[in-house]
């Protein structure tokens, strides 16, 4: 019989046959340490295969690239590094990905992502560093592709605490696991008073919700159950892209995914101009190694920024102070 990823590659390989005119959608999974999103999205990867659509998985961090190698022996070490180095790191590592990204979805394959730019900013601003806030987290990332749904996996960190695997990495600690969850409910789209009422807050603290394309999904069922609401709103919003509805385009991406500003302005993004994508990512990789001053960082790895002899910019424009 053949195996999941046999018949993903064979609907990819299948392009021909398909309406070149319809890109493909970008869906996210979000949510705390062990709230299923891996299981998620293997489920969510085989519904498409089984209707027959092209799809690809992705998960951020990719800890198969240079970049990705030290995100990894982070996670899994004690070895302390500033907060605004680590964040860079998984910033560029997620813009490593920005070309296939955009080759993907040109091509009409849906991407169901394994976390994204959304657990980036989240988890550092989870640090509670006076320096790291939420708006100099969301710095790096504007211009990245934006995705068309964004679903939040959640989970109280009790629940998450009770499942296997607890506490095998660095961001695996109750305190974290609460910050974070607040954090993914201040970006979602639900009303502030159910948010609140969800994590337990009164009136007096100091909480906001910023309102962000994000949709809540209760992990707390069975996997069946969860992976049933997932695909419930998952197939509308492919539906909705597939009929056009949020950006359709034979050649190129739509604004919406570009960046380029066009689109409302709730989302994280900003004022996205994917045309500073290059320099952005520059700056990112050139900030973090300026920074670097651990030996063990330095006796592990080396790291080549691109030159403007070689068609990049080396600019650092408009970074975060």
């Amino acid at each position: 019989m053949a195996s999941i990823n046999d018949l993903a590659t064979a609907a990819i390989a299948s392009s021909d046959t398909a309406d070149d005119s319809t890109r493909g959608a970008f869906i996210i999974l979000e949510g705390l340490d062990r709230s299923g999103k891996t299981t998620q999205v293997k489920l969510l990867e085989q519904r498409f295969v089984e209707e027959g659509k092209k799809v690809k998985v992705m998960r951020f961090p990719d800890r198969t690239t240079p970049i990705g190698q030290m995100i990894d022996a982070y996670l899994k070490s004690d070895v302390e590094m500033d907060d605004h180095v680590i964040h860079l790191l998984f910033s560029a590592n997620r813009w490593e990905a920005v070309k296939q990204i955009q080759s993907l979805l040109a091509s009409g394959t849906t991407i169901v992502c394994d976390r994204y730019y959304h657990s980036g900013i989240v988890y550092s601003a989870a640090k509670q560093n006076p320096s790291l806030t939420l708006p100099w987290a969301r710095a790096p990332e504007r211009g990245l592709p934006r995705p068309d749904l964004v679903l939040f996996l959640d989970l109280t960190e009790e629940q998450a605490q009770a499942r296997g695997g607890w506490g095998g990495e660095v961001y695996e600690r109750s305190g974290m696991q609460k910050r974070v969850r607040e954090l993914f409910w201040g970006l979602s789209m639900g009303g502030k008073d159910v948010a609140a009422q969800e994590l337990g807050l009164d009136g007096g603290e100091d909480w906001t919700q910023e309102e962000e394309d994000l949709v809540v999904v209760d992990a707390g069922g069975s996997v069946e159950e969860v992976a049933e609401e997932v695909w419930k709103k998952v197939r509308g919003r492919v539906e909705q892209v597939e009929r056009g509805e949020v950006g359709r385009t034979p050649n190129a991406l739509p604004a919406e995914l570009l960046g380029d500003g066009s689109e409302d302005q709730r989302s994280s993004h900003g004022d996205r101009r994917a045309k500073l994508g290059t320099s952005r990512l520059d700056a990112v990789l050139g900030f973090f190694l300026s920074r670097i001053q651990s030996s063990f960082w330095s006796d592990r790895f080396t790291l080549s920024l691109p030159t403007k002899s070689n068609g990049y910019s080396s600019g650092f424009g408009d970074f975060p102070e």
